[in-house]
């Protein structure tokens, strides 16, 4: 009877879906993502420029929590930003370079995890994801403000890249360097099992 009983414990704990605990996480770095957007610096003519850690925060949940929480932070934590703090018309392009902000993250970690659900090489992991993020989600944010503002503007592709590929560098490598050097600090405070 008590061995029926554990039994069923052991299968409710093993329930389709999210773990409460990676739920909790991933809820609480979607509100920094949030925090992230509304409050990020603008600057440059006509406030073309922004710097926010969306990044890093985004990797975080990718890189711990896995490409799904990643890619919810990203796109929830984009969208919600713009509801709470819209700036300008709402961007499809620039909530989809959001969302896989952290959903490569978590793809790049799934791919150098073990056999034994250990990542193997971390660093490396954490400098290939923000690598793939400067060069898909950078682009992609540059295409999209092409679309919606710069093109009616008569400004043309190569020329949104040229006056962003600065600034954007800048901010990538300010994200990259707090992803990659806080890693392991983070990995020990999060406790997390599969990080």
């Amino acid at each position: 009877m008590q061995e029926e009983r554990e039994a069923v414990v052991r299968q409710e704990r093993k329930r389709v879906g999210m773990p409460i605990r990676i739920l909790a996480y991933t809820a609480v770095l979607t509100a920094l993502s949030v925090v992230a957007n509304i409050f990020d610096v603008t600057y440059g003519p006509s406030n073309a420029q922004r710097f926010s850690v969306t990044y890093f925060i985004n990797f975080v949940s990718g890189a711990f929590l896995g490409p799904f929480s990643g890619f919810l932070t990203g796109l929830l934590g984009d969208l919600l930003g713009f509801w709470i703090k819209p700036s300008g018309d709402f961007n499809p392009i620039i909530m989809a370079a959001s969302a896989l902000s952290g959903l490569i993250p978590g793809l790049v970690f799934f791919f150098f995890r073990g056999k034994d659900k250990q990542i193997k090489y971390p660093i490396v992991a954490a400098i290939i994801s923000m690598i793939l993020v400067f060069l898909i989600c950078s682009s992609l944010n540059t295409v999209g403000l092409y679309v919606y503002y710069f093109r009616a503007k008569g400004r043309t592709l190569g020329a949104v890249f040229a006056l962003r590929a600065l600034p954007q560098t800048i901010s990538w490598v300010i994200n990259a360097f707090l992803s990659v050097s806080l890693y392991l600090p983070l990995k020990k405070m999060l406790k997390l099992e599969n990080a």
